[in-house]
């Protein structure tokens, strides 16, 4: 079900279409089923599928008219098209952009990706404005001396009730769909030991930090067929070094091996213990790095794109193994960041007023707590289909 909104029209009333070439209705409403054009309270825009699809969004209103209030200085934030365009093209024009969206509708559907861009939509949008320590910020900012750091800081200042603008994300900008920060505070350049100066809405709660443990090389090895541990590093020193290598060494050679990341540095921390070269190939040999760069390669000669394990595509710069694998992973781990996350809290209380959820930091999630500092679970982590167990840790903020 698609919906163009009222706001774009210049009408008083949504325009709602439930199957192609079917039926058009006019709504003051839009429920949660209907994918819209335009942003409105309790329904999922589609227009960050035009930029994860490659698709040119057309414009609702001939050129020709849009110019003609831009020319005769128009100010008005919604104005009546209906009542600019001559009747015949402003219908024509409508048809056009229906059409447009249902093309786009069918791509989500036969991507398989049409239920997740729904969730993962509906799952950012349910962050909260933070209550923010306002001496401790501003004893940041005057103590910070690098520019950048400051801007990040001042986007944190509250409004008149001690709270921060509600935080806007945008998945579609990237090529993977890693989240970017759109509007509001810029949580994902905020300094970690700053991060204190978010505080609880509740009397004795608690901000707390929910981390997915090694997330992109534990989705790579899930990729390659295998069930990792707790803590795939140090499988990975067992199984191929013999606990020879240690945990952050075997970090980096993962880095390097997987993104294709210079060797040089990993062999100057080896210390000539292990030959640089022939350790990074091991951990691809662990990984299926070659056979699962082929399928990739194969799909991306065959249609211009990959797609990641939810069906999400994926425009890769070139065709060369690191940028196809890389973006493979990061854009399988960013998806299932926000399905893993939304299903650990649909299984604690998400729909309680004891936990708030106020920031999306990839693959960490901030709350704010009523009564304990941390969420009671059954076990450790969550099991997504088609993925795996993902493994998470709490960390008491505030």
């Amino acid at each position: 079900m698609l919906a163009i909104t009222k706001d774009l029209l210049g009408t008083e009333k949504h325009l709602l279409q439930r199957k192609p070439a079917g039926i058009l209705a006019w709504d003051n409403h839009l429920s949660s089923d209907f994918l819209t054009l335009g942003n409105v309270e309790g329904a999922i825009s589609i227009n960050s599928a035009f930029e994860i699809f490659r698709v040119k969004l057309p414009s609702i209103i001939p050129e020709e008219f849009q110019s003609a209030m831009t020319a005769i200085d128009v100010t008005e934030v919604v104005i009546p098209w209906y009542l600019v365009v001559p009747r015949e093209k402003y219908i024509i024009s409508i048809k056009n952009m229906l059409e447009t969206l249902w093309d786009l509708f069918s791509k989500l559907q036969q991507s398989s990706y049409l239920q997740t861009y729904v969730t993962i939509n509906k799952f950012i949008k349910c962050m909260q404005c933070a209550h923010i320590n306002s001496i401790k910020l501003e004893e940041y900012i005057k103590n910070e001396k690098n520019p950048s750091i400051i801007s990040t800081l001042v986007s944190f200042q509250p409004c008149h009730d001690g709270m921060t603008k509600k935080i806007s994300y945008n998945n579609s900008h990237t090529v993977t769909g890693r989240l970017i920060v759109q509007d509001g505070p810029k949580i994902l350049t905020l300094p970690a030991h700053c991060r204190d100066i978010i505080k609880s809405r509740y009397e004795g709660g608690s901000i707390l930090e929910i981390d997915f443990k090694s997330l992109e090389p534990r989705i790579a090895l899930i990729l390659a067929g295998k069930d990792p541990p707790i803590d795939v590093y140090d499988e990975i020193s067992n199984k191929l070094f013999s606990d020879q290598l240690k945990r952050s060494e075997v970090k980096i050679a993962v880095l390097c091996a997987l993104y294709g990341a210079s060797p040089r540095k990993l062999g100057e921390i080896l210390d000539n213990r292990f030959n640089a070269s022939e350790v990074i190939a091991q951990i691809k040999a662990y990984f299926c790095y070659s056979d699962i760069t082929n399928v990739l390669r194969h799909n991306y000669e065959r249609d211009g794109f990959i797609s990641n394990m939810f069906g999400r595509p994926i425009f890769c710069e070139n065709s060369r193994d690191n940028i196809l694998y890389s973006n493979f992973v990061q854009s399988t781990a960013a998806d299932a960041a926000i399905l893993g996350f939304k299903k650990l809290l649909n299984q604690v209380y998400f729909t309680s007023e004891d936990i708030i959820p106020l920031f999306m930091i990839h693959d960490a999630l901030i709350l704010d707590v009523k009564c304990d500092d941390e969420i009671a679970v059954s076990h450790n982590f969550v099991e997504l289909n088609n993925i795996g167990k993902l493994y998470f840790e709490q960390l008491c903020i505030t």
